[in-house]
């Protein structure tokens, strides 16, 4: 049987559902447990993929994107990872169906903000198909990777919870003591560099008025080839 991305349903799943469906499919193997919404997008009764939502880890960083933005007013789509048996254009779909759920059935959210990792995934074109945004192209600053070990981890793993199991075992398997060091110490240490290529940022708003109150310019497609930012599914093109 041929599948659509028609054919997707977006429910709202638990937790302990979407969690080990996210460590399974996303290409990080890991959630975020700061979610307070997520989707599962299902073909009949299976589910077949998760989206995550919940408030950025600097919130007082974001709000100002959007001037009087009340403190309740976004999220952030954290995570996104779909299985093989969706059909290509189902993230685009989904971001699309996502945007319309939240914005009838949550009313005190105004606006929406996610990140592709053009380091690892891809550009954005998905966003772009749902009708995001893009704000912001910047060099990464966020991932790192430790070739010793061979694995890559997120500057807020490492500095907001340093005292995780997840550093934790990273310390263990450098054999280095556990305690707090920045970024920038795991790179003098040449434990760690930051991957090549760059974090792109995308917004979407419930109605013109809140897409008003934007305080950065909205970047046009091009500006991704200006830089040099394309990837699509993990290589640069």
């Amino acid at each position: 049987m041929t599948i659509s991305a028609k054919d997707i349903r977006l429910m709202p799943i638990a937790s302990r559902d979407a969690n080990p469906l996210i460590q399974r499919l996303h290409y990080s193997g890991t959630y975020t447990r700061n979610a307070q919404l997520h989707l599962g997008a299902f073909i009949g009764d299976q589910c077949h993929g998760v989206m995550s939502f919940g408030p950025p880890m600097d919130k007082s960083k974001v709000l100002p994107l959007v001037r009087e933005t009340p403190w309740s007013g976004m999220l952030e789509l954290a995570r996104m990872a779909f299985d093989d048996v969706l059909p290509k254009n189902a993230e685009s779909r989904c971001l699309a169906m996502a945007r319309r759920l939240i914005f009838a059935h949550y009313p005190q959210i105004e606006w929406l903000l996610s990140y592709s990792d053009g380091t690892q995934s891809g550009h954005g074109t998905i966003y772009q198909a749902a009708g995001f945004d893009l704000t912001q192209i910047r060099p990464n600053r966020t991932i790192y990777e430790f070739p010793t070990v061979g694995r890559r981890y997120a500057a807020m793993t490492l500095e907001a919870h340093w005292s995780g199991e997840t550093v934790r075992q990273l310390c263990a398997d450098l054999d280095v003591p556990h305690e707090y060091r920045t970024r920038t110490t795991w790179c003098k240490m040449g434990l760690a560099r930051p991957l090549p290529g760059y974090q792109l940022r995308y917004m979407t708003f419930r109605d013109q008025s809140v897409r008003d109150r934007l305080t950065v310019p909205i970047l046009p497609s091009s500006a991704i080839d200006d830089v040099g930012a394309r990837m699509v599914r993990g290589q640069a093109k």
